[in-house]
């Protein structure tokens, strides 16, 4: 729980997954799946712990990443690691299956500090959630509404970031993206909540990507706590008002629309 799977491990399976693929059929031709599905977790546990074991490490690293811009804070420095390991990961796994969509999920420890997402809200994406009731459309928002120039970046954003080829800001990732696992169109949905949804078989089959992170008693928003000991919930805030919420972030309004339309489209 402590470390990342090494690479010779992911590819090793990844190869072997391929080469399956392959004994089914038999006659060599590509027989690549429809879609992968990636269901979260794929970072270690205590991704943030790397950055802050000490306060004499977490100066080093507020310090060298500070110098050359690409984070202001060792706090931004974490999660910039964390959405830098699921790049990693997804480009390997493109690498073997060139021809195959990536239908990605978010874990709790794929959000740095685990369990925690400070989500970045805006007037437009609030108007276009208050005007949810229309059509999914409404939740396809133009991804010119959502802000990109907040001075700390928000963990959704940086995955998105991670996983969009053609993103504003892949410049700060070293690997390069075959083809976006997170695309425009996903943008608002996934910066309001983590969550989206890809088609396949000309709409015969429908997948929806959750966020279920923010459904978890551990699930954390205040900014009091952004980094912290995994050890103990003792210093974890208190988040009973949020437990409250009948559609935190939107997700069971969206979700009641798009199953809506699959059932009108069948």
């Amino acid at each position: 729980h402590g470390c990342d799977s090494p690479q010779s491990l992911i590819r090793s399976t990844l190869d072997r997954a391929a080469r399956a693929m392959d004994e089914v059929d038999g006659s060599g031709s590509d027989q690549s799946p429809s879609f992968i599905l990636i269901t979260g977790d794929c970072l270690r546990h205590g991704v943030d712990e790397l950055f802050s074991s000490s306060e004499d490490r977490q100066n080093s690293y507020n310090d060298s990443l500070t110098a050359d811009g690409t984070a202001t804070t060792a706090e931004e420095a974490m999660k910039r690691g964390g959405a830098a390991i699921l790049r990693e990961l997804t480009v390997i796994v493109q690498e073997y299956f060139p021809n195959t969509q990536i239908v990605f999920s978010i874990g709790n420890n794929d959000v740095v500090p685990d369990y925690y997402l400070n989500f970045l809200d805006t007037d437009s994406a609030e108007a276009v959630n208050d005007n949810a009731g229309s059509s999914a459309e409404n939740f396809a928002s133009s991804a010119s509404s959502m802000s990109t120039n907040e001075e700390s970046t928000g963990m959704l954003d940086l995955i998105y970031q991670a996983l969009n080829a053609d993103g504003y800001n892949t410049d700060s990732f070293a690997n390069t993206l075959q083809t976006s696992v997170l695309k425009p169109t996903d943008q608002h949905t996934f910066l309001k909540g983590g969550y989206y949804y890809r088609s396949f078989h000309n709409g015969g089959l429908l997948i929806l990507s959750l966020n279920t992170v923010i459904y978890s008693p551990f699930y954390e928003s205040s900014s009091d706590d952004k980094i912290h000991d995994n050890s103990t919930n003792d210093n974890r805030p208190d988040n009973s008002d949020k437990m409250h919420d009948d559609d935190p972030r939107g997700q069971f309004t969206w979700l009641k629309i798009i199953l809506s339309e699959a059932r009108r489209n069948q």
